[in-house]
C-alpha cells in the first residue's frame, strides 16, 4: 500500500491519512476472510443437500437440515457483515467529502 505525503500536511491531516490506510487495510482483509469463508461454507451446503437426498434415516436428514439451516445463518452474518463494512465506508467517504 503506498502512502501519499502531503508536503504541506500538519499533524492532523498526517493522522487522518494514516487512519484512512488503516480502514482500507481492514476493509481489503476483511473481504479477504469473507470470501475465504464463503467457500468452504459452500461446499459444506452442497455435502448436506446431497447427503440429505439420499439419507434413509430420518435422524441422519433431521441433523443434515440443522447443518444447513447453520450454514444459512452464517453465510447471513457474512453478507451482513460486508454489507455493514461497506455502509460504513460509503459514510465515511461521503464525511470526508463533505467535511
Amino acid at each position: 500500500m503506498s502512502k501519499v505525503v502531503h508536503p504541506f500536511a500538519i499533524p492532523a491531516q498526517e493522522a487522518a491519512l494514516a487512519q484512512t490506510d488503516v480502514a482500507a487495510a481492514h476493509r481489503v482483509n476483511l473481504e479477504e476472510l469473507i470470501h475465504e469463508l464463503r467457500q468452504p461454507l459452500s461446499v459444506i451446503e452442497s455435502l448436506a443437500y446431497y447427503l440429505e437426498l439420499t439419507a434413509t434415516e430420518d435422524k441422519v436428514c433431521t441433523h443434515l437440515q440443522k447443518i444447513r439451516a447453520m450454514l444459512l445463518k452464517a453465510n447471513a452474518i457474512l453478507e451482513r457483515t460486508s454489507s455493514n463494512d461497506a455502509l460504513a465506508m460509503a459514510g465515511h467517504a461521503q464525511a470526508d467529502y463533505t467535511g
